[in-house]
């Protein structure tokens, strides 16, 4: 039997500089997305938001279905 998979987090958005505004944005995409979203702390003042992911793939296919789902361009570049 094979060892399950560790969930990890993506960070894929520029760090906002309150929570209250981490959260609106997590709400908003979770509403747009239907996918999973942490609001994550590196410290005061700095909050990044996250998704959930399992590999280079997952990441891939879930910035894409953000992407799609927003309007956001994601492509990093």
């Amino acid at each position: 039997m094979s060892e399950p998979l560790e969930q990890q987090w993506y960070a894929f958005w520029s760090p906002f500089r309150s929570e209250i505004a981490a959260d609106g944005f997590v709400s908003q995409l979770q509403r747009s997305t239907g996918l999973d979203y942490r609001v994550v702390k590196l410290k005061p003042g700095v909050y990044e938001v996250a998704f959930a992911y399992l590999d280079d793939s997952d990441i891939q296919t879930k910035l894409a279905q953000i992407s799609s789902a927003t309007g956001l361009d994601l492509s990093g570049g």
